[in-house]
């Protein structure tokens, strides 16, 4: 949910001025690893977060992200992401490794 309250703008002072609460409420929720309905019901109306969907989701196994740029994502868009930027990796330390066993005087230069 702090992700979330980000990607909208909001800090802890922001968000807990908005609901009317103490700062450390907000502080307090935001460390927590779950969050029930209940407290996301507070929220939902200033972060704008759909608790139907929400939930809805997080029942079917995939997990949420935030993606500052569009917003909530699936998690495994970003693992998948990820998959790409290894094989990325991958793909450059190959090529290192054939440019180091071409030119092998090159690398003893430095």
């Amino acid at each position: 949910m702090k992700g979330i309250a980000k990607t909208k703008g909001y800090d802890i002072q922001r968000l807990a001025e908005a609901l009317e609460v103490h700062r450390e409420t907000v502080a307090t929720d935001f460390k927590k690893e779950k969050l029930s309905r209940r407290i996301l019901k507070k929220y939902s109306p200033i972060l704008g977060i759909d608790l139907d969907e929400f939930f809805s989701t997080e029942s079917k196994g995939e997990r949420r992200t935030v993606n500052t740029s569009d917003g909530i994502v699936a998690q495994s868009e970003v693992i998948e992401i990820q998959k790409q930027l290894i094989e990325e990796q991958r793909k450059r330390l190959a090529l290192m490794e054939y440019m180091v066993s071409f030119f092998p005087k090159a690398v003893q230069m430095r």
